[in-house]
């Protein structure tokens, strides 16, 4: 994170939210922007933390309060709340992945019985299912994979 290695660095706290805001981040041009018109660190921040929406974003702004009042080791809290910003957003990617693989999955299930019944007839020359027996083994078919898809869809809107 650009902040802490700043700070790190030996740069007060000030100057680097400063430099950050070259980054174009709202918040942080926002701060950086109070902070030359002459306003105090603190406030900045405060105001700051006042409109901070993401979790993400209350988190490195409790530790940037927290550091610029108690003069603790901010280089370090500030990488500790980097790297759990990060786990956090590789944790949504991933949870994206497994998401759309389960919907790829979702459609394969439902497609496979029409394409191999389609592929059959094909294959026979014939359809397959013919007569009242076949059209209740179709019907039933089709009723059986709008169950599924119905089940499926179920399961992954818990999960988005």
């Amino acid at each position: 994170m650009q902040i802490s290695r700043a700070v790190r660095s030996g740069r007060p706290l000030e100057h680097a939210l400063i430099d950050a805001a070259a980054l174009e981040h709202p918040a942080l041009m926002r701060v950086s922007d109070q902070i030359v018109a002459g306003r105090s660190l603190h406030g900045a921040i405060n105001d700051w933390a006042a409109v901070a929406s993401s979790g993400a974003e209350q988190l490195l702004v409790a530790a940037l309060s927290m550091g610029s009042e108690s003069g603790t080791d901010l280089a370090r809290a500030l990488d500790l709340v980097g790297d759990g910003i990060r786990d956090d957003l590789q944790l949504d990617a991933r949870r994206r992945t497994l998401l759309t693989q389960s919907r790829l999955s979702a459609a394969v299930l439902i497609a496979l019985p029409l394409v191999f019944a389609s592929i059959a007839s094909l294959l026979q020359g014939r359809i397959i299912y013919q007569g009242a027996s076949g059209f209740i083994l179709l019907c039933v078919g089709v009723g059986l994979d709008l169950c599924g898809l119905a089940w499926i869809r179920r399961l992954l809107r818990g999960l988005t």
